[in-house]
């Protein structure tokens, strides 16, 4: 959606919409055209810290924080202590999901967000409330 934004209003965008979201895929889809002015990379959710770090990106889109496929990285609580640590080592603007405990607790007061309303509530994966830890 946001590549096809940009490319209607005549802004040149490389991207990795072919899924290589991993810490390789997203150097490569920069590499394949270094020419273009702006970039939107989708970043595996566990591989987010160190793309920040290495990234430094202007606008960080979040959505929301499933158990789609987070088996293999930890639990989704941990991969958001992880953004919210992130998030506030790196000031970056994000917009993000306020339907998702879990993304509005990561970004919260750590980073300058504005929010919008995916209008999916997000609670499958919230067994513990982000802030006070109650069921």
């Amino acid at each position: 959606m946001f590549t096809a934004a940009l490319r209607d209003a005549g802004v040149g965008v490389t991207t990795n919409a072919d899924g290589a979201n991993l810490l390789a895929g997203m150097p490569s889809a920069l590499a394949a055209d270094r020419a273009a002015p702006a970039a939107v990379l989708e970043c595996d959710e566990a591989n987010l810290p160190f793309a920040l770090d290495q990234m430094a990106p202007e606008l960080l889109v979040l959505g929301s924080l499933s158990r789609d496929q987070l088996d293999r990285h930890l639990e989704v609580r941990r991969i958001a202590e992880r953004w919210r640590s992130e998030l506030a080592e790196h000031p970056t603007p994000v917009v993000a999901s306020n339907s998702d405990p879990n993304v509005a607790w990561a970004v919260g007061e750590v980073a300058d967000g504005t929010w919008g309303d995916t209008g999916v509530v997000s609670r499958l994966d919230n067994a513990i409330c982000p802030v006070c830890e109650e069921l």
